[in-house]
């Protein structure tokens, strides 16, 4: 985030931030053997499969960006994420894998402005302009679309599971000369209440 700056106007070295990379982590495959049937986790007769793991170094790790109205959301905010953080995130959560732990830091002043930009900006999230806003969205704009669907998970929606309607979105990397508001949409197919699909986007200028 620090060499936002130097990457615009293009004085960023490539071969020194692609080394630095290479330190991050380090990915390895576990083979592990599961199995929901009792007769056969009790006499052990499951086939093994392999799980990819990404195990991230001393002091590195993923980050999200996130604004708040006031210090009840945030206080929530942070509730959430800690519980989030014993369940997990990712794949194989049922074997262990993908906890975490969390800091809170603040943004530097430079890339505060950068995301209050509304103009020349790309996208940093997954995203969908609302229909009043399309048009001017899509003025000069450099975008790839992608799809989204699958099931709802909800055993109070349906008698039997329901797929989502299909949504297309923005994706993260997007370029626009407006930004947009975006919003949140319904995509629930039938079913007893919304299922919605958060496409609100979170831009940076450049």
């Amino acid at each position: 985030l620090s060499k936002i700056d130097s990457y615009v106007c293009g004085e960023l070295d490539p071969i020194e931030e692609n080394n630095r990379l290479n330190i991050l982590g380090k990915f390895e495959v576990r083979t592990m053997s599961s199995s929901k049937n009792p007769d056969k986790a009790n006499s052990g007769e499951m086939l093994p499969f392999g799980v990819g793991i990404y195990r991230f170094a001393d002091n590195n790790g993923l980050y999200c960006i996130v604004g708040f109205d006031g210090e009840p959301e945030r206080l929530l905010f942070e509730k959430l994420l800690h519980a989030l953080s014993y369940s997990g995130i990712g794949g194989k959560r049922s074997s262990g894998l993908g906890s975490f732990s969390f800091v809170s830091n603040a943004l530097g002043e430079p890339i505060v402005t950068r995301l209050n930009g509304r103009n020349h900006v790309i996208s940093l999230s997954v995203s969908m302009a609302a229909p009043e806003e399309l048009d001017l969205a899509l003025t000069g704009a450099r975008y790839t679309l992608i799809k989204r669907s699958g099931f709802v998970y909800s055993d109070s929606y349906a008698d039997s599971p329901r797929r989502k309607k299909d949504f297309y979105s923005f994706k993260a990397g997007s370029y626009f000369l407006n930004g947009f508001d975006g919003g949140i949409f319904d995509v629930s197919g039938g079913g007893t209440h919304p299922v919605y699909r958060y496409a609100i986007p979170l831009f940076m200028e450049v």
